[in-house]
């Protein structure tokens, strides 16, 4: 799907444990634009991500290298941890559906295709969880399964009871499987100066695009527009019922097609004029001047030097 330029992109990522709730796994991720590696994400926007970890606790993290783990940091009996591991319970939608989905937040100011590829890492943490057996082996703090002092029922796959527990990092990870997904980022959609429908007057219509140096592409004859069509360079004169489709080009980036359909009455310079027109269906804008004879409820009646004509005022608009 393409996105303008600036534009809040919110995308979600589910985890399933098929089955291993209990199994220590991180996550990490790698951002690319066009193929290419990505060192710093501000030098063509912003993206973050946020995890519900209980209740409505919801922790964001910005997201500021094109490459990481994802490790939400939590207050965990007055220490804040970072959660560079954890039991696939925790996020699980297959034993049993936690409702925690990892949603992804990215608004990118550079046009392309940006890819977010997210990789599920096995740990090889120890499974030993007492602190003070932890302490006597010798095994780092950073490496502890720690429990969260949750736990829930795998309705799904046996109904037993499981313990969630976190880590703060994840030991010789190794990637159990990958998924992806792309963001493309296409010029702004072209702008109308006018809002579209009935005209009171010819109109002059200008065309713009946010993007700047984007290439905008019009037809005036109902056709789509492409790279072939007319290219815009000044405000459109409009005096009759036209369709304006547009689209912006950068870089062999297309936009989204603005379209719109401008219409006008028929111009008369007075009464003869109308009745010359008698058997043609539209409405009528009259522009020399005609006098006002009399009112009688909603029929009016007016008259220049060609004619007299009798208008129908239906909902009360003339006021003299």
């Amino acid at each position: 799907e393409a996105y303008p330029a600036n534009t809040p992109i919110e995308a979600v990522v589910t985890v399933s444990s098929e089955g291993n709730p209990d199994m220590l796994c991180g996550a990490s991720y790698v951002v690319t634009k066009d193929g290419q590696p990505i060192e710093n994400i501000s030098d063509y926007g912003t993206l973050s991500y946020s995890v519900r970890l209980s209740d409505n606790n919801v922790v964001e993290k910005n997201v500021t290298t094109g490459s990481g783990t994802i490790a939400p940091e939590i207050i965990y009996d007055g220490n804040t941890y970072s959660i560079g591991a954890f039991t696939l319970g925790i996020f699980d939608t297959y034993c049993i559906n936690r409702n925690r989905p990892i949603t992804f937040n990215a608004n990118f100011s550079q046009l392309g295709t940006y890819t977010v590829e997210m990789n599920l890492l096995s740990c090889a943490n120890s499974t030993e969880t007492d602190p003070a057996a932890l302490y006597l082996a010798g095994i780092p703090e950073d490496e502890w399964m720690l429990s969260l002092g949750t736990s829930f029922v795998d309705v799904n796959c046996g109904g037993e009871e499981h313990i969630d527990y976190i880590a703060q990092t994840c030991k010789n990870p190794t990637i159990i499987t990958t998924q992806s997904f792309d963001i493309l980022v296409v010029p702004a959609a072209p702008e109308f100066s006018v809002e579209p429908g009935e005209q009171g007057a010819p109109i002059n219509l200008a065309i713009t695009c946010a993007t700047p140096d984007a290439v905008v592409y019009y037809t005036t004859d109902g056709t789509t527009p492409t790279e072939e069509s007319a290219v815009y360079s000044e405000p459109l004169a409009i005096s009759a019922t036209t369709t304006v489709k547009a689209i912006a080009v950068k870089n062999s980036l297309t936009s989204a097609m603005t379209e719109g359909t401008y219409t006008f009455p028929i111009f008369v310079e007075n009464i003869a004029a109308i009745y010359a027109l008698e058997n043609t269906t539209g409405n009528y804008k009259l522009t020399g001047d005609v006098t006002f004879v009399f009112r009688n409820g909603k029929n009016i009646y007016v008259k220049d030097a060609t004619g007299g004509l009798l208008v129908f005022d239906q909902n009360n608009i003339i006021t003299t």
